[in-house]
């Protein structure tokens, strides 16, 4: 599901981060982009929808789920979006 704002709080991505407030409210536009992007790759990932809340969840997605529902999830996009912060430049492994 594509979202204008990330369903995780960019709160929990600077806890994630270890961030100080100051970094944090200098870089929050930043942070919410990695959010965002972490979100949707990890959906893309997982061939499913991720939903705020389950009244959110439309009867025709039979397959969407609610973010916070799933730790492993909630892990995965914290993750993600931690590895996108610290990595700015492209990354190759080998």
């Amino acid at each position: 599901m594509v979202h204008d704002m990330a369903i995780l709080s960019v709160d929990l991505l600077q806890r994630q981060l270890r961030l100080d407030d100051e970094i944090a409210a200098a870089e929050a536009m930043l942070l919410q982009a990695y959010l965002s992007a972490a979100e949707a790759h990890i959906s893309a990932r997982l061939g499913r929808n991720l939903y705020a809340a389950a009244s959110d969840i439309p009867e025709t997605d039979g397959y969407g789920i609610v973010l916070t529902d799933h730790p492993d999830v909630v892990l995965a996009v914290m993750l993600l979006g931690g590895h996108y912060y610290n990595n700015r430049e492209a990354v190759t492994d080998g």
